[in-house]
């Protein structure tokens, strides 16, 4: 489920199943605030069950737009960036299709807290500006990139402290009283750490890394039992490398069976008096079902 408004913000909400999509009404509004009115489009989700009396529970209007004008509602734009800048991060880490939720609310967030043009109004200030009327923190994304391999630490016992490998993956609010980022660890658990440090440059030139991270790599895969980005993309193409879409047959345009002889005459070679006939005509042209 995903969330927008004129300004340009986004705010995403995974769901296993469509018809969960109330539960996420509540969390919308502990994040956000109540607005004055929601339009989504006909879907059964939204005009019967659960989330209209979800969304009513604190006097917000619901309304939804006709059915098959999806260009009525504005966040359809705004998704399909979303989705571009999502498939773009996996698709650059390779990252396993599973973790497309957690980089979807990355994407989401950065998009947020950052200009994009050609929104409807007041392109003065950032989305996340014009919602919470303040000026926002970045500082939880600009250190780590999507799927970047990190240092945690990671208690191993209550006295001791231990470093572990794993891969960034996005900021969290939901865990811990400070600054606390979500990772997977090459174990391919989900883990929860303030204590995160990049793997520096100098640490990735060495083979003993490179072979822990492609190791670190295997396993997150294997455990989630999926292909990753390129992997699935990959299947467009066939044994030699062409994708389907230029497999595709090209036809040559339509042209006419015999050439045209005469030449149109000039305009001032015409006497008036042989197209006067034409004068006060009207063009009728099709628009709809009418002849206008």
């Amino acid at each position: 489920m995903v969330y927008g408004d004129r300004s340009g913000f986004i705010k995403p909400y995974p769901l296993r199943e469509r018809k969960l999509v109330f539960t996420t009404v509540p969390r919308l509004y502990r994040d956000v605030g109540f607005p004055a009115r929601m339009i989504t489009d006909s879907a059964k989700e939204f005009v019967q069950g659960k989330f209209g009396a979800e969304v009513r529970k604190t006097g917000t209007t619901l309304s939804h737009v006709e059915a098959h004008t999806p260009r009525l509602n504005y966040i359809e734009m705004r998704m399909g960036h979303l989705k571009q800048k999502n498939k773009g991060a996996m698709r650059k880490k390779n990252t396993p299709v599973r973790l497309w939720d957690d980089c979807a609310i990355l994407q989401a967030d950065i998009m947020s807290l950052t200009f994009q043009p050609g929104r409807l109004w007041n392109e003065s200030r950032v989305p996340t500006s014009m919602i919470y009327g303040d000026t926002q923190d970045i500082s939880p994304y600009v250190e780590f990139e999507w799927y970047q391999p990190v240092w945690a630490w990671c208690p191993k016992q209550s006295s001791t402290d231990h470093r572990v490998m794993a891969r960034w993956l996005r900021p969290t609010t939901d865990f811990g009283m400070m600054l606390t980022y979500k990772l997977i660890t090459e174990k391919a658990s989900f883990v929860h750490r303030s204590s995160v440090q990049p793997v520096t440059e100098e640490e990735l030139r060495q083979d003993e890394i490179q072979e822990r991270i492609r190791n670190m790599d295997n396993k997150i895969k294997d455990m989630l039992n999926c292909p990753t980005q390129n992997e699935l993309e990959a299947e467009d193409y066939d044994e030699s490398g062409t994708h389907y879409y230029d497999s595709l047959p090209v036809y040559e345009s339509y042209e006419d069976d015999t050439e045209r002889t005469s030449q149109q005459p000039e305009a001032d070679d015409v006497h008036w008096e042989e197209f006067d006939r034409y004068l006060s005509t009207e063009v009728v042209l099709p628009h709809g079902l009418l002849q206008q």
